[in-house]
């Protein structure tokens, strides 16, 4: 096959292996980790989002970054300031935060520093399509920032109140089948000659009968059959089964 017939307008390439693209190209570790509380950067440093009903914090850490610093304080808090605000930045879009969002960052030194930090923070934000404003610091050192709320932050998409301990969260029972549906795709690309059937708690099921039909739909066409769905409430909250459908 020529190399002609693996590329597609606008720089797109076709994706022919057995595997699943999404983990191939890391795609599917980084969707996990936007419910994760600590985003790691690059440097070393990292930031820690809290999502409460009043507003968001993210707290800037220098992490790793700052072992062994020598004389370079003031450079590494700069630094690192500006790589986590340019990342706050991606994950209030890749989350969908919304309402105030405060930033304590680390403590900077020389003048003008704190306002290019803000203008790194501004510039991160042009392209949000959900018209974030940038309040600046207040006495308190902390950055603000208000993004318009347009729908539920992906938190509450994908997690609800834990059944168990009522105290935490635990991951919702959409998330679950439509996770389960990805695994059953897998499955069936390293095991062409499988039948599969979904074996989940009955909440999962019904939440991708309802609420995910598209999304099941497509499965199924994808794998030219229907895919057979078991409620089973013996299985504790968050897992399923792929099992060899019975005819």
């Amino acid at each position: 096959m020529c190399s002609s017939d693996l590329e597609l307008p606008g720089g797109v390439v076709r994706h022919l292996g057995n595997e699943d693209v999404f983990q191939v190209l890391g795609v599917a570790d980084e969707v996990e980790g936007l419910l994760h509380r600590i985003v790691k950067l690059k440097s070393g440093g990292s930031i820690i989002i809290e999502e409460t009903a009043a507003l968001t914090a993210i707290d800037v850490n220098a992490g790793s970054a700052g072992e062994g610093r020598g004389g370079r304080g003031s450079d590494l808090a700069f630094n690192t300031n500006v790589e986590a605000v340019i990342e706050a930045a991606r994950q209030m879009r890749l989350r969908n935060l919304g309402g105030l969002i405060v930033i304590d960052l680390m403590a900077v030194k020389g003048e003008g520093a704190v306002g290019r930090i803000v203008n790194a923070m501004k510039d991160a934000l042009v392209r949000d399509p959900a018209g974030p404003h940038v309040l600046g610091t207040g006495k308190s050192g902390l950055l603000e920032v208000t993004r318009p709320r347009k729908r539920l932050p992906l938190s509450q998409q994908l997690l609800e109140p834990c059944s168990l301990c009522m105290s935490g969260r635990s991951e919702a029972a959409l998330a679950v089948g439509l996770r389960a549906l990805d695994r059953v795709l897998a499955e069936v690309w390293a095991n062409p000659a499988l039948i599969p059937a979904l074996r989940a708690p009955t909440a999962v099921i019904m939440a991708l009968k309802e609420d995910a039909s598209d999304a099941l739909a497509e499965m199924e066409a994808k794998l030219g059959q229907r895919l057979d769905l078991v409620g089973d409430d013996t299985l504790p909250g968050g897992t399923f089964q792929i099992e060899s459908a019975k005819r």
